[in-house]
């Protein structure tokens, strides 16, 4: 009888271990630069959007000769949609009449954590800096 001999060419268990710990190295370095850039990103919009807001407030005071008591008046005069009235992370802009700098007013978004202070993704952005 003729016997085969069959050959396995297959990767060992230390060798695929090796490669996941190796794969899994790679992605989380990315996972950890592309979350900065996400970030980062959320944080430039967050600055766009309240300069909207800060526009749109100066506008809707050179129409009716005073400041809205509340972000939402701007939506009710049809000046800005909703969602607008919402920074990257989904938490609702802070109007505050008068700033706390002396301006007659000021909008702060609190950031990735949505509360007051923080650093880095967390920190507060506001008008008020835009303006320094």
């Amino acid at each position: 009888m003729n016997k085969k001999k069959y050959t396995c060419n297959a990767l060992t268990l230390p060798e695929i271990l090796a490669v996941l710990v190796i794969l899994g190295a790679i992605m989380s370095t990315l996972y950890v630069s592309f979350g900065m850039q996400a970030d980062r990103g959320k944080r430039n919009i967050a600055q766009m959007g309240i300069q909207r807001l800060v526009n749109e407030v100066d506008i809707y005071r050179a129409e009716r000769g005073m400041l809205p008591k509340r972000l939402e008046e701007l939506t009710e005069a049809g000046m800005i949609g909703k969602k607008k009235l919402l920074d990257p992370w989904r938490n609702p802009y802070v109007y505050m009449t008068p700033g706390r700098n002396g301006d007659s007013f000021e909008l702060v978004s609190y950031g990735k954590d949505g509360l007051a202070g923080g650093e880095g993704a967390d920190a507060d952005i506001s008008s008020s800096e835009e303006n320094e």
